[in-house]
């Protein structure tokens, strides 16, 4: 069973490489600009070197995975991945990938809440404003309007999504007025509370953060498993595992300070869009656009607050 099991593992990690990396079949092509497509190779052995009933067959072949395909996209339009194992009858079903996707997402559950219980713990509702006294209001208005401007400015520049020059010039003028706003509107505002520090608002931030990131990759999870799995193993890991407020609490001159900004830094500029896009994927694509921008975004601002200002 152990030899078995890992002939399959071997087979799918295999499969999975081909998919990623090739060598790409002819209807690759037409996959990218959407378009299903299909291809259909026969090889023919022997003295006469073409055998007329396998033409047959094959056109056969070819008129039913149309006329199969037309009825698909009529009934339900479905993004699955299948990962074949050891043979074309054995595969990973849609179930069995889609639940593992989802147990990624629970450190994001786990941390919002592991914030926001002892915060309502600490905070005795007296005046009414039990909002205020759990969260940093002109953190949580920060937020929300950073989400408001990436969308609009992401909308915006859609036309242009396969102009490299354009979208990077966009990508930095959004994040050089999204650090801008933020320094002022919320790091170096009037505090509104009285409970009001650094800290609280990294909390807050944090909080919105991982509540917007399961918001994000969730629903993708649902609709398109394939491509919330690897976004889930980078975005979990960052926005949830580390405590940013205990961060900023232990920042200080000595080595281990410089060495954990360094490390941060590094996994902010590694993670860029910019990256994404030059390594992944050839142009802007929706999914980077409106889920993998906004995420980084928040990224940063976390490593803004908890590391420098």
């Amino acid at each position: 069973k152990i030899k078995t099991w890992a002939n399959d593992m071997v087979n799918m990690a295999l499969f999975a490489r081909t998919l990623a990396v090739g060598p790409t079949p002819p209807h690759a092509k037409a996959l990218d600009r959407g378009i299903d497509s299909l291809t259909i190779q026969v090889s023919f052995d022997g003295t006469f070197r073409r055998d007329p009933s396998v033409e047959l067959m094959q056109n056969v072949m070819e008129y039913l995975v149309r006329a199969l395909g037309n009825l698909h996209e009529r009934l339900h339009h479905s993004f699955t991945l299948y990962l074949l194992l050891t043979t074309p009858k054995k595969f990973v079903s849609h179930m069995e990938y889609f639940l593992p996707n989802i147990l990624l997402l629970l450190p994001l559950a786990v941390r919002a809440f592991g914030l926001l219980l002892p915060a309502m713990g600490r905070s005795n509702g007296s005046d009414g404003n039990t909002v205020g006294n759990v969260f940093d209001l002109a953190t949580l208005r920060g937020a929300l309007l950073v989400s408001l401007i990436t969308v609009v400015v992401m909308a915006l520049v859609t036309p242009y999504s396969d102009n490299v020059q354009i979208m990077t010039f966009s990508l930095l003028v959004l994040y050089m007025t999204v650090a801008v706003f933020w320094m002022k509107q919320v790091v170096y505002s009037k505090p509104d509370s009285k409970t009001h520090d650094v800290t609280t608002s990294i909390s807050t931030h944090q909080f919105v953060s991982c509540v917007l990131a399961a918001h994000i990759l969730a629903p993708i999870a649902f609709a398109h498993t394939s491509l919330a799995y690897l976004p889930s193993l980078l975005w979990v890991p960052l926005l949830a595992f580390p405590n940013y407020a205990n961060i900023r609490k232990n920042c200080g001159a000595g080595l281990k300070t410089i060495l954990l900004r360094l490390s941060l830094a590094a996994l902010l500029l590694g993670t860029s869009p910019l990256v994404l896009v030059s390594c992944l994927f050839s142009v802007h694509t929706p999914f980077v656009r409106f889920a993998y921008v906004p995420l980084h975004l928040y990224f940063f601002l976390l490593y803004l607050m908890s590391c420098w200002l």
